[in-house]
């Protein structure tokens, strides 16, 4: 039997393949090993589960298998209304009758069996009532780039307009730092005041594309990238589409000129595509980009040779 942390990693990698898989041509199975991080066994696996849950997942045998699904709109399993959920998340934070623990076991069968849209909308539920109540919220599972962050307590500060990331006070560096929805597991308005924060954090809420709050230093990062890694950047942000330019000489390639606050969501990205990258601007791009490789990337890998 999984443990809970494994069941919701399994999830959390479903749940992305299935997003991977929606609107696309056929992909090589090679391409999802490589893009989920995981094994040719563990893709057939959860491709054998997606077609459990009646999702339509296509495959094509050429070179190589290929997947796609054709429905963009399959679900889970059969869909509740978000009034539906709306009204079971607020009868069982507000009910007497039913034990604390019974009623988050319940609610978090909903948030992992129910459709994304679904389970999204109860994390984004708590998270309002929140804000409201100028309270904390408990993650009990966050999945980030670097590490499983587990019962972390936050105090939230704004949502962003599609309702995709909040945005949180990180006290201890006096900065307010964004985290994805769909990222999280076992979301819940608590009763912990929240953490007082300075003024300009709620008169200020400008972000940059990664979503890293201005803390009023601004850095201008222009690169050089291959197809393949326009591609790659454009797949996971849509947005930065309107600040490509294409150049053809000496051959087709693109230039990304963008504003950060934060170099290190760039410069991960960087550090997997150094071959199809050239960082052509700012100067102080191209220091922090460096430190960041030396420092977040040789340096923890040399430790993990001794």
């Amino acid at each position: 039997m999984k443990k809970r942390g494994e069941y919701s990693k399994t999830l959390l990698i479903k749940r992305k393949l299935q997003i991977y898989l929606r609107g696309q041509e056929f992909v090589p199975i090679k391409e999802l090993v490589t893009k989920m991080n995981v094994t040719r066994k563990t893709i057939y696996l959860l491709i054998k589960e997606l077609k459990n849950d009646n999702i339509p997942v296509l495959k094509k045998r050429s070179k190589e298998v290929a997947y796609k699904i054709e429905d963009d709109n399959a679900t889970l399993l059969p869909e509740f209304s978000e009034n539906d959920v709306k009204i079971i998340n607020s009868e069982l934070l507000k009910s007497k009758n039913i034990p604390q623990d019974l009623s988050n076991k319940l609610l978090k069968l909903i948030i992992y069996n129910f459709k994304d849209t679904t389970a999204l909308s109860i994390i984004l539920i708590n998270i309002k009532k929140a804000l409201k109540a100028k309270t904390q919220i408990q993650i009990g599972e966050y999945h980030s780039r670097e590490a499983l962050l587990k019962n972390i307590y936050l105090t939230p500060v704004h949502l962003d307009e599609k309702n995709l990331k909040v945005f949180c006070y990180v006290k201890d560096k006096k900065i307010t730092k964004a985290f994805n929805l769909e990222r999280m597991f076992d979301v819940y308005p608590t009763e912990i005041k929240a953490e007082t924060y300075p003024k300009w954090v709620e008169r200020n809420h400008k972000f940059d594309l990664f979503g890293f709050h201005d803390t009023g230093k601004v850095i201008d990062v222009k690169l050089k990238l291959t197809i393949f890694a326009t591609s790659l950047l454009t797949r996971q942000f849509p947005i930065m589409e309107k600040y490509l330019t294409l150049e053809s000489k000496p051959i087709h390639h693109y230039i990304l000129t963008i504003q950060v606050f934060d170099i290190q969501p760039i410069a991960r990205f960087i550090t997997g595509l150094l071959n199809e990258i050239e960082v052509l601007e700012s100067q102080e791009a191209k220091k922090l980009i460096k430190e960041y490789i030396q420092k977040r990337v040789l340096n923890d890998y040399i430790k993990k040779l001794k």
